[in-house]
């Protein structure tokens, strides 16, 4: 059996600093993948957060990674939050997969990773296990910096994937 493959769905790259919103994807998919390559217009490394349908309440979510600096783990509420590399030089990449997205479950689980290099350390690794307690299908997804805004050429695909 051929592995599933994942659809382009929509695609952004910014002209102006600013955050990243995807509405209006189709329903006929079971899972979504959303890739963000990007810095931040603050200089520094910047939360990245995941919002759905506009809703900033119930999520969960724990982290774990490795940086230059040793091991960190950490858990919350909202926002779902990751990193990206500074400002001035180096793109992050983030990668957020949404599993069941239109189901009536009480819970879409999300699992977030990351890689990051600065100018200045190593890099990090991460993954964030998340969930966002809510009924409701998603139809709008919203990514944005917690500090900041994403610089001009940043990008975000948003993927389908129909599992059997």
């Amino acid at each position: 059996m051929p592995a599933p493959a994942f659809d382009a769905l929509a695609s952004v790259t910014l002209s102006s600093q600013g955050q990243f919103q995807f509405t209006g994807f189709s329903t006929a998919y079971t899972d979504l993948m959303v890739v963000v390559t990007g810095w931040t217009t603050s200089g520094s490394d910047n939360a990245v957060s995941i919002q759905f349908n506009g809703n900033t309440s119930n999520y969960t979510y724990q982290r774990q990674g490795i940086s230059g600096t040793g091991a960190f783990a950490d858990n919350g509420t909202y926002p779902m939050f990751l990193g990206l590399a500074n400002g001035n030089s180096v793109a992050g990449t983030s990668v957020f997969h949404i599993l069941n997205y239109r189901q009536s479950a009480p819970k879409h689980v999300i699992v977030e990773n990351y890689n990051q290099q600065t100018a200045n350390t190593n890099g990090a690794r991460s993954s964030t296990w998340g969930m966002w307690n809510n009924t409701s299908a998603i139809t709008q997804i919203d990514i944005a910096c917690s500090a900041s805004s994403f610089q001009v050429g940043a990008t975000a695909n948003l993927y389908g994937w129909k599992r059997a």
